[in-house]
């Protein structure tokens, strides 16, 4: 009897299954998310089977065939999440199947070769809820975490998979565990092992993916993290992910952190809220200066201040420490920004409110005048936005003043200035640099926070960079470096310096005052108010051919009832504004597409 296989095809603007006649020579390697070879069009491309049914009739008969069979590939039920995620963000399952599927190809199992462990015992759940977010201090032991949910379904052989937001942070994970007499399997390095239903996965965001046989628990440590949602379309966040699986599969899902995903404060998943005390113990001593602009001034004497308390804290911990000053400065060569020197505010556009930036007068080399600008501290002649190409005159909005001036270079310049300060080297770190050792003294971006490591004193030298910036998630964004840079001193029970300009921020004085659920509460009281989420739902439509699908989804509501709503924001981008998360992604399907130039992004980040 001849199948039909329906198969995914590695296309990423294609999202429906083809139909391909699966030959009786390839009917015991194949199975539900079997990687193949199939013909397409004039050439062969690469897809994944994610149904087999009996053929039926002429037509079914005159299909083309399966070309090859490729590897092994995701369990039936991770293909059911795939497919399930790919219809949720609107995009091919494909793109999920990937992270599903080994890095290298793996030879198939025969059909009838046992491949989990499945046992029938009832599932149980830790909380007496199958999903929520549990708020942790900064300094929480993962370990112990995630040894307490190993013991607890360790009896029933259901698999615990757990997800950090980066490799640093997982080998960190691996160690810890193994000095307690665990051994996990990392994903997707150990991807062969996998499917004998092993008892502890770990892995990047990837991980939620993993083919084990029965899962008991699903954790998320950070989830508010970066690293944490897919940076390329269609944006993916790894805390939705979990949550669908946890969903379809019925396992218990843990959100854990000090800072959870501001989104994942609603009424589907329960909060767990530890006491008081034990939650603010976490949180580091920290002091907080008015921010000093120049450079060349006073404030490298107060980092040659930190330097001294860092190295007197370093000698009393207990505990060694990778480096003992870090110095948080999150921006790389030169700036762009400028600002008033008399009221510190930068500088925005008074029509859209994006950065501006200064401009010379030079007619014979116009790009040479803006680098000049930039630079040094030249006197700029106008001052332009490139966003809606505005233009003013230099005078402070604020203020008035003429004194603008471009804002301090990045970590490129101030590594070795401080290297001439200090008279010892200093390490520049950002999100590309390599190196696994440091000196005593380091200066980096916010990626430096996100590595698995320890210092003595952290300095942030311009944190209205995170609580003034303008983005929906600054409050949270702000609250969850500030976690990052508390851990990160909390084993030598260092010190975390805050500088700022000196304005009124209620994040700040929320940090300070160990209070940082208060953020959220204000938070979320705001977007209550304004109509943001997680109580409205957006989609960011970008890009040539945005105006073109976006005029298609107003005339599909046109007529309804005004559950959706497309609002244009400027050239080539628009929102669809829905007031629930289902009716927005009806939306967005319902619509005819484009073939090519549009973006689509749901819960954008950068609104």
């Amino acid at each position: 009897m001849w199948q039909v296989a329906e198969v995914v095809v590695d296309v990423a603007a294609l999202h429906a299954p083809f139909s391909y006649l699966l030959p009786d020579t390839m009917a015991e390697l194949v199975k539900v998310g079997t990687k193949v070879k199939v013909p397409f069009g004039r050439r062969i491309d690469y897809g994944w089977i994610v149904e087999i049914k009996e053929a039926k009739g002429e037509a079914d008969l005159k299909l083309k065939e399966i070309a090859k069979v490729v590897s092994r590939g995701p369990s039936s039920e991770v293909v059911g999440v795939c497919t399930a995620a790919s219809r949720l963000w609107g995009c091919s399952a494909a793109q999920f199947l990937k992270l599903a599927s080994p890095k290298v190809n793996l030879p198939p199992k025969r059909n009838g070769e046992v491949e989990v462990f499945d046992l029938s015992s009832p599932q149980r759940f830790t909380y007496g809820e199958r999903a929520g977010v549990i708020w942790e201090a900064p300094n929480f032991d993962e370990a112990a975490w995630v040894h307490s949910l190993y013991e607890f379904h360790r009896s029933s052989y259901r698999s615990i998979i757990v997800a950090l937001p980066n490799e640093s942070r997982v080998e960190g994970l691996y160690s810890r565990l193994l000095k307690l007499g665990i051994e996990a399997l990392r994903y997707p390095d150990d991807y062969q092992k996998i499917d004998a239903n092993p008892q502890l996965v770990l892995g990047s965001r990837s991980a939620i993916l993993a083919s084990v046989g029965r899962v008991g628990a699903i954790v998320l440590i950070d989830a508010c993290d970066p690293s944490m949602r897919d940076q390329r379309s269609p944006y993916w966040e790894a805390w939705r992910l979990a949550k669908l699986r946890s969903d379809l599969s019925g396992c218990e899902l843990a959100l854990l952190g000090s800072t959870p995903p501001i989104d994942s404060l609603n009424n589907d998943l329960r909060q767990r809220s530890l006491e008081r005390s034990r939650y603010t113990s976490g949180w580091s001593a920290s002091v907080s200066h008015s921010k000093l602009l120049d450079l060349g001034g006073d404030q490298l004497g107060k980092i040659a201040e930190y330097r001294s308390i860092a190295s007197g804290i370093a000698r009393r911990s207990l505990h060694p420490v990778d480096f003992e000053l870090a110095i948080i400065h999150n921006r790389k060569g030169f700036t762009s920004q400028l600002v008033c020197q008399a009221c510190s505010s930068i500088q925005t556009c008074e029509e859209c409110g994006y950065v501006v930036h200064g401009v010379a007068d030079d007619e014979d080399n116009p790009l040479r005048s803006k680098v000049e600008s930039l630079r040094s501290k030249v006197v700029v002649d106008e001052l332009h936005c490139p966003k809606c190409h505005a233009t003013r005159p230099v005078v402070c909005m604020a203020c008035a003043s003429r004194r603008i001036r471009p804002r301090r270079s990045g970590i490129d310049r101030l590594g070795p200035i401080l290297e001439g300060v200090l008279s010892e080297q200093v390490s520049t770190v950002s999100k590309e640099s390599k190196d696994t050792t440091y000196s005593k003294v380091v200066v980096g971006t916010e990626a430096l926070l996100y590595r698995d490591l320890s210092a003595a004193v952290v300095v942030f030298l311009d944190f209205d960079d995170f609580s003034f910036s303008l983005t929906i998630e600054r409050a949270p964004r702000a609250a969850y470096l500030y976690s990052r840079a508390s851990k990160l001193v909390s084993h030598s029970k260092g010190l975390v310096v805050i500088q700022h300009s000196g304005s009124v921020d209620q994040t700040r004085e929320a940090l300070e005052a160990k209070d940082i659920r208060s953020i959220y509460r204000k938070e979320l009281a705001s977007r209550h108010e304004v109509g943001l989420p997680p109580y409205r739902f957006f989609a960011k439509i970008t890009g040539t051919k945005a105006k073109i699908y976006a005029d298609q989804l107003a005339l599909e509501y046109s007529v309804s009832s005004g559950s959706c709503e497309v609002v244009e924001m400027g050239k080539e981008y628009f929102l669809l504004v829905a007031n629930d998360e289902m009716g927005l992604i009806k939306a967005l399907s319902s619509a005819p597409k484009p073939s090519a130039g549009f973006r689509i992004e749901l819960s954008p980040r950068s609104l």
